[in-house]
């Protein structure tokens, strides 16, 4: 009543004929204000509002229907799991999951922001995740599982320690088809253990040489080499494959003066276990380096991984030289070169073995001069007389002057502690 013309007023009440008209408030203090997906403090008169308008606009959201929402995370998922199983490089292994719900969720929001059409984001995004790690967690399972299989084979002929270092490599042994290597191979062999076999009863037999196997064994993988295979009593292996090493000399020359005095260990175990000992056990080993084929030999239905050549058959005759000269240890003339800075040699002599139309020099390693520890006990200062009196023997045997050389070498004889076999 205080105007008489309408549009006098601020707001015309005119201006609202033929319209839908909602009063409420904004103000904070009247508790009104509601959270939406879009605006966490709208006020509750809005809500009203924005529904109205939609259906006046006829402006709704639109669900996509029940098959779409069933077969969009099936996709994802047989996509994710197939990229993580199948895929070889890890990246896109990785990467094709989330690239794909990356983009699923941009046409998702696209589609919903443009079109007002509403597409399954939880379930599709779980999917795909899910996927993913657990397509990440079974390979993690089935590689751990996989190379403790492959570590338990390679422990067999191989130490725990090059095992672990083909394993973190990746290198497999298995796929050198042959190569030429310089390697050290080692032949080792049981003195006259055809007569003990005949003798004792069969279980004794496997008993002692199970001991002797296991222990020689362990020094071999002690000083990572290669355990090719035992043939009967005697053990080949070698040294520079799989893994290269440039020492492989010197580790097969240690490996074998440790197994001499593991010999010992392994009598003095015997005793205290079983008294009186049936067996004696006295072995003849032979190293020899030089070039070999080094890879998988055999058949279709059986490989080995083994070294075959000339060099090979050369350290298998030096270790039966080992019982013409009464001795334990021989080394050929390449492994000599390779070791004489840290292994007291004596030379021993010039042979013409099965196979070769030359002579070949041979050797006996007296003691490693890193770590001193001989059979008998005997210093460093003894063995370089030992070797400086054999040689001057050994010079007057070549010289032709025999009688000289005899009583050299007898009074060799008579000071070495239970006589010098060479």
């Amino acid at each position: 009543g205080e105007v008489s013309d309408p549009s006098q007023l601020s707001v015309n009440p005119l201006d609202f004929k033929d319209k839908v008209l909602l009063l409420g408030a904004s103000a904070a203090g009247l508790e009104d204000l509601k959270a939406t997906p879009v605006d966490a403090a709208l006020p509750g008169v809005m809500l009203h509002a924005t529904a109205i308008a939609n259906i006046l606009q006829e402006d709704y959201l639109h669900a996509s229907p029940i098959w779409l929402r069933i077969l969009i995370p099936t996709l994802i998922l047989m996509i994710s799991y197939y990229a993580v199983l199948l895929v070889d490089l890890i990246y896109f292994k990785v990467a094709i999951p989330l690239v794909l719900l990356a983009v699923y969720n941009a046409i998702a929001l696209y589609v919903f922001r443009e079109h007002s059409f509403w597409l399954e984001m939880i379930l599709p995004n779980f999917a795909g995740l899910g996927a993913l790690f657990d397509g990440l967690a079974y390979i993690s399972f089935i590689e751990n599982a996989e190379k403790q299989k492959i570590k338990g084979a390679l422990n067999k002929y191989l130490s725990p320690a090059v095992s672990e270092a083909l394993i973190a490599t990746g290198n497999d042994p298995a796929a050198e088809v042959g190569r030429h290597e310089e390697l050290s191979v080692l032949f080792s062999d049981i003195r006259g253990f055809t007569t003990l076999s005949e003798r004792l009863e069969p279980q004794v037999v496997v008993k002692y040489l199970n001991d002797y196997l296991g222990k020689m064994t362990d020094v071999i993988f002690e000083f990572e080499g290669t355990l090719d295979k035992f043939i009967g009593d005697a053990i080949m292996a070698f040294w520079g494959a799989p893994v290269r090493r440039e020492d492989h000399a010197l580790r097969a020359v240690r490996c074998a003066l440790r197994m001499q005095n593991a010999l010992i260990e392994l009598r003095q175990f015997w005793k205290e276990r079983d008294g009186n000992i049936p067996v004696n056990i006295e072995v003849g080993i032979g190293v020899n380096t030089g070039k070999v084929i080094v890879g998988n030999i055999g058949s279709e239905k059986r490989l080995d991984y083994t070294v075959i050549g000339d060099n090979v058959n050369l350290a298998s005759r030096v270790e039966g030289l080992t019982k013409q000269y009464h001795l334990g240890f021989l080394i050929g003339p390449r492994t000599y070169e390779m070791v004489e800075k840290l292994i007291l040699c004596r030379s021993i002599d010039f042979v013409r073995v099965k196979g070769k139309a030359h002579h070949v020099k041979i050797y006996e390693p007296l003691v490693d001069l890193e770590n001193p520890k001989t059979r008998d006990n005997s210093s460093v200062a003894e063995l370089r007389e030992l070797t400086e009196r054999f040689g001057a023997a050994l010079e007057e045997y070549r010289a032709g002057q025999f009688q000289k050389a005899k009583e050299l070498f007898e009074k060799i004889n008579e000071w070495r502690p239970g006589g010098d076999g060479p």
